[in-house]
């Protein structure tokens, strides 16, 4: 099957969730045998992870696809954008039609055109609650893959003894930290954290290393002993895995992962997790997460302590059932998932 996966973010950043999902998915069709290129924004073509991206802008998608074409018939051409106008040039190409919405966009005119969807042959969500939002009617719920052969349950004694972290209880957070990832309510929940976990260390792993306003947050609060920066390139995996906890204080879910990877990487590493109580995000993890009031650092302590001081039994209970519902975000599942979808799209 000769596949177009087309995105409209650039792909430069190798931390990024969109980028480190979409290569997911395009690697493991790959395996299957299939014939995957992505299209995305830029101008000069690539070869990733052995993987052929064409850069194009968003007037000229139609004229690529067309070219594309002639060279090799194109089965499915599958978009991926939080913003249905993505969908808008792919329409004008030869090819089956599935346009999947990541998430929110941060654009208030990506918002628009909902009405878009139902020109695709199929539409793909990652929650019935996203779907409800946008108003979509007819749509298929497929996740946002994650990588269980990279984050899975390693011994969590060993990684903080090969960190140097045998003494202290970790809170980890690690992901951009624009203003709606909440890490600010993080750092203002901290002091009533350390006042009753002495011992305990937050440790922030930013996508990008502009940390100056979270840095200056930080020295305002007198916390400086108890947070550090790690603004290098690290095994994230096994961070996750040396965390007591991993705490995602998401204020919205605009511009995020529909379905968080941070959070399910958590999840598959059996990691604790605390993040915001989000209808989205309620339907993925009730159970398996504990949640805090968003946009409320008095509520993120009281949890994050809560979650600290949680029995045994409770805690293993609650571990063993997030890691059996990150196994079905495996990037194998999911491939499998879209495959059908393509072969039914074809069959029609």
């Amino acid at each position: 099957m000769n596949i177009i996966l087309s995105s409209i973010g650039a792909l430069k950043n190798p931390k990024e969730s969109a980028r480190i999902t979409l290569f997911l998915m395009a690697t493991e069709l790959q395996r299957q045998g299939h014939d995957v290129r992505i299209m995305a924004k830029g101008k000069r073509s690539e070869t990733i992870e052995r993987i052929m991206v064409h850069r194009t802008s968003l007037i000229t998608i139609p004229l690529l696809l067309h070219r594309l074409h002639k060279e090799k018939k194109i089965d499915i051409i599958h978009s991926f954008s939080a913003s249905p106008l993505f969908l808008l040039p792919h329409l004008l190409a030869p090819g089956k039609k599935i346009h999947t919405m990541k998430s929110y966009s941060r654009s208030k005119i990506g918002m628009w055109g909902a009405f878009l969807v139902k020109l695709a042959n199929t539409v793909t969500v990652p929650t019935k609650v996203h779907a409800k939002k946008w108003g979509i009617e007819k749509y298929e719920i497929v996740h946002s893959p994650i990588n269980t052969a990279k984050f899975k349950p390693l011994d969590k004694n060993d990684m903080k003894k090969r960190y140097g972290y045998e003494k202290q209880k970790i809170i980890l957070y690690y992901g951009a930290l624009w203003k709606n990832k909440g890490v600010d309510n993080l750092l203002r929940a901290m002091p009533e954290i350390i006042e009753r976990e002495k011992n305990v260390l937050l440790l922030i792993l930013p996508r990008y290393a502009k940390i100056k306003p979270q840095q200056e947050l930080v020295n305002q609060l007198k916390i400086e002993n108890n947070v550090r920066f790690i603004t290098e390139d690290v095994a994230i995996e096994e961070y996750v895995n040396l965390a007591d906890m991993v705490a995602l204080p998401y204020l919205n879910l605009i511009g995020t992962e529909g379905n968080p990877s941070c959070m399910l990487e958590a999840m598959a590493s059996k990691t604790k997790v605390v993040t915001t109580d989000l209808a989205e995000l309620r339907e993925i993890g009730e159970g398996s997460v504990l949640f805090a009031k968003p946009s409320d650092p008095k509520s993120l302590a009281e949890t994050i302590l809560a979650m600290l001081s949680l029995g045994e039994p409770e805690t293993n209970q609650m571990l063993e059932k997030a890691y059996e519902k990150s196994q079905e975000f495996d990037r194998k599942k999911i491939a499998q998932q879209f495959f059908g979808l393509y072969n039914s799209l074809l069959e029609k």
